[in-house]
This record gives structure tokens, sequence and C-alpha cells, in this order.
């Protein structure tokens, strides 16, 4: 009974990990959805900012205009590198908390069946001991049984 307690206890806090790991693998993937649409957003409108550059492109800008759109659009990119950096970082933070859930859920899995194989294995001897006790006891009625038989006999 013991060492069923302790497998109770084990497996408590192997749910607890397991939740907690999952949690963690929930989040790392709304950071990485997240992350993802901010980088949607900046191709969007780097996309609408081009877009714009054309149709005024075709007017006679000054270079002084010409160098703030290049820049502007030079500091998109940037941002839009940036941005993919921390998507492939995030990544792989989903990747490894993914692992980690899954880790935790084969752990609590492998427990709940060593404390399934447990209580049967107690089971089995608890049967047995019954057994054993009802058998003995059907041995000494017999006996008894028996002993009263040959008493009226002699």
């Amino acid at each position: 009974m013991h060492n069923l307690k302790g497998m109770a206890l084990a497996i408590e806090l192997a749910e607890r990990q397991q939740k907690e790991a999952s949690n963690r693998f929930a989040q790392s993937q709304r950071d990485y959805g997240y992350s993802k649409s901010q980088l949607r957003e900046l191709e969007d409108y780097l996309g609408d900012s081009e877009k714009r550059w054309i149709k005024t492109s075709q007017q006679a800008l000054g270079v002084e205009r010409l160098q703030g759109q290049y820049g502007f659009v030079d500091r998109l990119h940037q941002a839009i590198g940036l941005q993919e950096g921390v998507l492939y970082q995030l990544q792989e933070k989903c990747e490894q908390a993914k692992k980690k859930s899954q880790t935790a859920e084969f752990r609590l899995a492998i427990l709940q069946r060593m404390m399934e194989k447990k209580q049967g294995l107690q089971v089995r001897a608890l049967t047995r001991q019954e057994q054993k006790q009802t058998d003995e006891f059907a041995s000494q009625q017999f006996a008894r049984a028996n002993a009263r038989q040959q008493e009226g006999w002699a």
C-alpha cells in the first residue's frame, strides 16, 4: 500500500509537470502566431509603400525625397529581417516546448501504466491470500467434520 502511495505522488507530480509543459507549449504557439502576424503586417506595409512609391515615382521628385523613400524602405527591410529572426527563434522555442510536452506526456503515461500494473498485482495477491484463507478454513471444517464422524463411529 505504501508503494502505491509513493506511485500516486509521482503520478500527481508528473500530471502537474505535463500540464505546465503543455501550457508552455500553447504559449509558445501563441507567441509564434503573434510574431508571424507582425511579420505579415510589416510585409503588407512594405508592399503598400512600394505601390504608393510606384504611383508617385512617375512625378518628378527631388533627390531628398528619393533618399527619404529609399531610407524608409531600407528600414522596413531591416525590420522585416529582424522579425524573421524573432520568428525563427520562436519557432525553435516552440519545437523545444513541444518536445518537452511530449516527454512529459510519455512519462505520465508510463507512470500510470506502472500504477495500473502494481494495482493489478496487489489485487491478485489479495485474491490469492483470500483464497488461501478460504481453503484453510474449508480444510479445518472438513477435518472437524471428519473428526466428529470418526467419534460417532467409535
